[in-house]
């Protein structure tokens, strides 16, 4: 009698060690969902336990069921909870970045016209300047900042090529096209966004060629 007791008590204790384990990880992002699915197996387990001991006691199996049904319902709901705090951070993160381009493009705006007035000379912003504030850091050194060929000052005519410079240190953090003089200018600038220990940077000035290439024309460490 008692190896039969015992056979009809496995299927409930295991029920409420799923069950338990349900409400454990139910606790911890992103185990909840497999927390979940552990308790809907001693849900299932839960009720062949029913059928078995049917004419029988079935105090486990009623203990089973209710730390089963805790344990799915408690798992879901915390999952579901942090799938949404992490949509909450994730568009907080892109709507301050959106202010941090924003605020970036009218530094380069007030920039170019305070140049302006202290040249002397008109400057036409091209469009719209564009900000990358995803790069992956500076890459740059002073080997690879020596090795960059300048060309002639007011044509760009045999210094490097804007495309090249950037297939090989990624997209500029800020990007700016002007008209000077009937001369299309685009200065280019990387900076290391995520290191704060490091305000240094490369700027780049290129010259538009009628092929529609930029070549540059001079370049400087800020």
């Amino acid at each position: 009698m008692s190896e039969k007791q015992a056979e009809k008590m496995a299927l409930p204790i295991v029920g409420i060690v799923l069950g338990a384990l349900a409400l454990i990880m139910s606790w911890i992002p992103f185990m909840n969902l497999f927390g979940f699915f552990l308790a809907l197996v001693g849900l299932v387990l839960t009720g062949i336990s029913f059928y078995v001991n049917r004419q029988g006691k079935k105090v486990l199996t009623f203990i089973s069921l209710g730390l089963v049904i805790a344990g799915a319902a408690i798992s879901m709901a915390f999952h579901v909870s942090y799938v949404q705090l992490y949509k909450v951070a994730e568009k907080s993160i892109q709507e301050e970045q959106k202010r941090e381009e924003k605020r970036a493009i009218a530094d380069v705006k007030k920039e170019f016209a305070e140049m302006s007035a202290e040249e002397g000379m008109e400057m036409k912003i091209v469009g719209e300047p564009t900000i990358n504030l995803d790069n992956d850091g500076n890459t740059w050194n002073q080997e690879k900042y020596d090795a960059l060929k300048v060309g002639a000052e007011l044509t760009g005519v045999g210094g490097s090529n804007a495309a090249d410079i950037e297939k090989e240190h990624g997209v500029a953090t800020s990007s700016v096209e002007v008209e000077v003089g009937g001369i299309t200018l685009k200065v280019l600038t990387w900076t290391d966004e995520y290191d704060e220990d490091d305000d240094s940077g490369v700027v780049l000035t290129f010259i538009k060629q009628s092929n529609g290439d930029w070549l540059l024309s001079d370049k400087e460490i800020a």
